[in-house]
């Protein structure tokens, strides 16, 4: 899958935090699409609080590279629907975190699965950027 594809089913995805939802599912999808797609790595889910966690995707015990990003965003306004219905309009795409930063999740992952290097690397993707 490509990273604007990928883009658009993460940004289906409720990421932000309220009494209603949070990062979790996101943080599901995000594990088990590293499982399927980068072989070489192993992934590590770190409790952090209630059913929230971070996700670890590494090929080393000792990466040399991280990328770091956070899987939460800000809570929509306006339509719900609307903004987590991703949209492409004259060439760019439109929903709830694809710049901040449900963009850049894809990007890593996209990148990483294209990788046939055993350079010791990680992906962090963190909760609770956005909030306390």
């Amino acid at each position: 899958m490509n990273a604007i594809d990928l883009t658009q089913q993460l940004i289906k995805i409720p990421s932000y935090v309220d009494p209603t939802s949070n990062e979790a599912n996101l943080g599901e999808y995000i594990s088990t699409y590293a499982e399927t797609n980068l072989a070489n790595f192993k992934v590590f889910k770190q409790k952090v609080e209630g059913d929230r966690f971070n996700v670890l995707v590494y090929n080393s015990p000792n990466p040399k590279l991280i990328i770091s990003s956070h899987m939460d965003t800000v809570p929509p306004s306006g339509d719900i629907n609307s903004r987590l219905s991703p949209t492409i309009k004259n060439g760019e795409l439109f929903g709830l975190g694809a710049v901040d930063m449900k963009g850049g999740l894809a990007c890593s992952l996209s990148a990483f699965s294209q990788l046939e290097d055993d350079y010791p690397m990680a992906l962090l993707f963190t909760c609770d950027e956005e909030y306390y």
